[in-house]
């Protein structure tokens, strides 16, 4: 289980969905919702190793990669974090 120190929505369009954050040790995090798929990763360096052009889905740990289908077309941020608590302590 992963304890979140903090967690930005960067796209809230619907589809997708994004969200990025970081481990309370450091690790960047990616969670993506787009086409019913949920996936959350968790890099194995910060996100200014990321930002730099490495690309996180190359070097990651899947948390979740799951189908999720909301009803009315939209995962929010509460949603999100509901079904991953099961991995993430937000």
């Amino acid at each position: 289980m992963y304890r979140v120190k903090w967690l930005e929505q960067t796209s809230d369009c619907g589809c997708p969905s994004m969200w990025e954050g970081e481990t309370d040790d450091g690790k960047f995090i990616y969670i993506r919702w787009r086409h019913d798929i949920l996936r959350a990763v968790v890099g194995n360096h910060n996100k200014e190793y990321y930002d730099k052009g490495n690309y996180i889905l190359d070097d990651c740990t899947v948390v979740y990669y799951e189908n999720y289908y909301a009803k009315d077309g939209w995962l929010t941020t509460k949603k999100m974090e509901k079904i991953l608590s099961k991995h993430f302590i937000f």
